[in-house]
């Protein structure tokens, strides 16, 4: 569970570590990026959700969008709202601010059509 502020409640999360003594993220703090993959939850999590997470300063959060299969990159939070919103699809690259030279090919994330 990820607890973006005292005034919010836990939020549920999965995490990938490298090995059984990676920090298990607790706050925001802690989030390197963090990932929603969206269908039916899309207006939850590109509303409510992202106006949480732009209010705890998470500072690479992106969408996964089954529908448009896209993914959409919020960056460089600031009073609820992200400033740098970029949306990707087939052919593009994204790659997380913590490891800039590790790139993800967006078509690679869905199945072939």
């Amino acid at each position: 569970m990820l607890r973006l502020s005292r005034w919010t409640g836990e939020l549920p999360t999965a995490r990938c570590g490298l090995g059984r003594n990676s920090k298990i993220p607790r706050t925001s703090d802690d989030v390197l990026l963090l990932i929603e993959v969206s269908d039916s939850s899309l207006e939850y999590d590109l509303g409510e959700k992202l106006e949480l997470y732009a209010k705890a300063g998470i500072t690479d959060y992106w969408v996964v969008d089954l529908i448009e299969r896209a993914v959409v990159v919020h960056r460089k939070p600031q009073r609820g709202k992200f400033l740098d919103v970029k949306t990707h699809v087939a052919g593009d690259e994204v790659s997380r601010l913590a490891q800039p030279k590790a790139v993800l090919s967006v078509e690679a994330l869905f199945l072939p059509e």
